[in-house]
């Protein structure tokens, strides 16, 4: 288990009465003792996709492969892993071999629950130093120690506020997969058109915006959405401020709740947004208009799949970086379902997406929750 770093859920927190106000805290080697010389490391030309026991390193995964080695093994399990290079830290409670070098076993001492000395761990201001080594940091750290009850408790509550992001998470990963079936259910596949529906040019569908807003005098308050404002993938717009905040100088393009905004830089980061809004996007994407026979969110739809990605990815190769251009947008072709049917699809969408912000939102107040709560325990 890695760190995490609410409406619709109730979490029983009271009785608590601030943990560390009762407890002292002691040093590292009251609270930790360092295991690694136990462990047995695997060298990465080794690992397997498959195996009986798990190699754990200081990446982001919580497994990085599988050995079936047996000489060697650590077994003396729950324990907690440190990153020395990437201060990463996980919970590990099965048999396991070490990855590549940096990482650190460190096994809870007598009366500390090996759970709460991992969200401990957690909560714990380690400072960056770069790829360098973290461990002679972590080593000067000091920790709350309350009653062995009580650290089972906290666990406990941290563990729940966990589960349910992770669930939450599984629910957004769930849609996305939904949303994708749907769409080969309704208009099978378009790389071999399996529906046989018309093949229409871009030109045929919509519009590149062209003529770039200069007066920004006019639209000072208006949004401003750069393409750093839109998420990868789900095109969720994000930190955005007005024209006047961002100090606009260069041409923008109008957009309008008809309109998707495109990034044209980097087409692999696959940035498609549905605005709800007026406002000026950057030069940097384009805004198009869907015409009549095409349905805006079946439009967007298309523009994030993986049969226009296969298009345009290879065309806007560039050294440091890619590009899409105009002339390369408007040369995609696209099997062209009735406009019913494409609305009838945009109707679905617009259901799972309403599902999936409840569940993205849930995500952000539990990451909210789970932080509160390390800062509560452990200061």
């Amino acid at each position: 288990m890695r760190c995490l770093g609410a409406d619709g859920l109730v979490m029983k927190t009271e009785g608590t009465n601030g943990s560390n106000e009762r407890a002292g805290r002691v040093p590292f080697v009251e609270f930790f003792s360092d295991s690694t010389r136990c462990g047995t490391k695997i060298a990465q030309g080794h690992y397997c996709d498959t195996g009986r026991y798990p190699i754990v390193d200081q990446g982001d995964n919580e497994i990085a492969g599988f050995t079936d080695c047996d000489e060697g093994l650590f077994k003396d399990v729950p324990v907690v892993i440190f990153g020395d290079h990437t201060r990463i830290v996980k919970y590990v409670d099965q048999p396991f071999f070490l990855g590549a070098d940096g990482v650190k076993i460190l096994t809870p001492c007598k009366d500390v629950f090996c759970k709460f000395a991992f969200y401990a761990l957690n909560a714990a201001r380690i400072e960056s130093l770069g790829y360098s080594r973290h461990f002679k940091l972590v080593k000067e750290l000091q920790f709350p120690l309350p009653p062995l009850a009580e650290q089972k408790r906290i666990a406990e509550e941290l563990d729940n506020i966990c589960a349910a992001k992770k669930d939450a998470e599984a629910i957004v990963e769930k849609l996305k997969l939904l949303a994708k079936s749907l769409f080969v259910e309704m208009f099978g596949d378009f790389k071999s058109n399996s529906k046989k529906w018309p093949i229409a040019p871009f030109d045929d569908v919509a519009k590149i915006e062209s003529g770039l807003v200069k007066d920004f005098q006019k639209y000072a308050n208006y949004p401003h959405i750069g393409i750093d404002s839109i998420t990868k993938d789900t095109g969720e717009l994000v930190g955005f401020r007005t024209v006047a905040q961002d100090s606009v100088k260069s041409g923008k393009y109008l957009f309008t709740p008809e309109h998707i905004i495109y990034s044209k830089i980097r087409p692999n980061l696959n940035k498609v947004a549905l605005p709800n809004f007026e406002g000026l996007c950057s030069a940097d994407s384009y805004a198009i208009l869907p015409k009549v026979n095409t349905n805006r969110v079946f439009l967007a739809y298309v523009l994030r799949s993986q049969y226009f990605l296969d298009y345009i990815v290879p065309l806007s190769g560039r050294s440091g970086m890619p590009k899409a251009n105009q002339e390369q947008v408007r040369g995609f072709r696209m099997p062209l379902p009735p406009l019913a049917l494409q609305q009838k699809f945009a109707a679905f969408i617009e259901q799972l997406d309403k599902s999936r912000f409840e569940a993205q939102a849930l995500i952000g107040k539990l990451d909210l929750l789970y932080r509160a709560k390390l800062q509560e325990y452990f200061g």
